[in-house]
């Protein structure tokens, strides 16, 4: 179904608020930056940015939706006839490129939806809903062990993730090719024992 005009400016504004805050929290950082820099930087008035988003709470939960929607509209779409190793992989280097652009911010985002009674939390079990069916698609098409429960290997998978944001030193400063490359070879260190052949 077609997005009327209107839909199409309300999604366009919703994500230069987005972008404008990430910028904002990447060079000031979060609790350093007001709603009414926000509102400025996105070129919007206060009460528009309050109509979108009402607090910086609300901004947060808007970017990490974003980040999944982006990942499930590259999916069903650009690689929506690539093999499930393909999909899986690509996946992560998004992920991991994301990272790099806003590491303090993903690293307080990563952070805070891990707590279970933060209302970021939900947002980790979209994500892993998202790896879950990756890795039934491996399984599916012979790519990973079928004995191997599906939720083990998405916490192997999303080691990867996490270990990408605390435990490379110096990633705000690698080129994005050394960042997919190794996250890669992580995911074949960590996946071992997972692939049906061994890598």
């Amino acid at each position: 179904m077609a997005q009327t005009r209107r839909e199409e400016n309300k999604h366009r504004t919703s994500e230069e608020i987005l972008r404008a805050s990430r910028r904002l929290f990447r060079e000031k950082g979060f609790e350093s930056v007001t709603l009414d820099e926000i509102a400025k930087k996105a070129g919007i008035s206060r009460a528009t940015l309050y109509n979108y988003f009402p607090g910086k709470d609300s901004l947060l939960l808007g970017i990490l939706r974003a980040e999944h929607a982006l990942i499930r509209a590259m999916l069903s779409g650009e690689l929506r006839g690539a093999g499930a190793e393909a999909r899986l992989r690509q996946t992560v280097e998004v992920l991991v490129l994301d990272a790099i652009s806003y590491l303090a911010l993903t690293r307080k985002l990563l952070y805070l939806n891990s707590l279970e009674d933060n209302f970021l939390h939900p947002t980790r079990a979209e994500l892993t809903q998202i790896f879950a069916g990756l890795v039934e698609e491996c399984k599916a098409e012979g790519v990973f062990r079928s004995v191997i429960p599906t939720d083990e290997i998405v916490d192997l998978v999303m080691s990867v993730h996490l270990m990408v944001q605390f435990g490379w030193p110096g990633i705000g400063q690698w080129a994005p090719e050394a960042c997919k490359d190794k996250a890669n070879a992580m995911l074949n260190r960590v996946l071992s024992d997972v692939w049906l052949e061994r890598r």
